[in-house]
């Protein structure tokens, strides 16, 4: 009887102890922006992970559907790229980031903008 209260004991603190699933937080944001000014376009993007994640970004900018400049870039949790490309009067221009964290490829993310002088 004592080995029965005892396996009945046992199996309730087994089945009420929490368990805890190890849910990933990961965060991750990738933000590309473009300003214009002067005749030229700033291409800007700031990548964050989490600490330690590798980053690859393939980093691209489009006049109408013409691709006018690509570059590759890599980080550790944080990768931040700024330059600065002439434009056409009248243009849309589109910068596009394809980037890779961790291994794992994520959706292109991009913005456009026209430039009117």
């Amino acid at each position: 009887m004592k080995k029965i209260i005892a396996l009945i004991l046992a199996l309730v603190l087994l089945l009420s102890h929490p368990v805890v699933a190890n849910a990933s937080s990961r965060s991750l944001a990738i933000n590309p922006i473009i300003t214009f000014g002067e005749n030229r376009v700033h291409c800007y993007v700031a990548i964050s992970a989490d600490a330690g994640d590798p980053i690859i970004a393939k980093i691209s900018l489009y006049e109408g559907n013409n691709r006018i400049r690509t570059w590759n870039r890599t980080g550790t949790e944080y990768l931040i790229f700024s330059e600065y490309v002439p434009v056409q009067n009248g243009y849309k221009y589109t910068l596009t980031v394809d980037a890779t964290v961790e291994g794992i490829k994520k959706p292109t993310v991009s913005v456009d903008a026209t430039y009117v002088q």
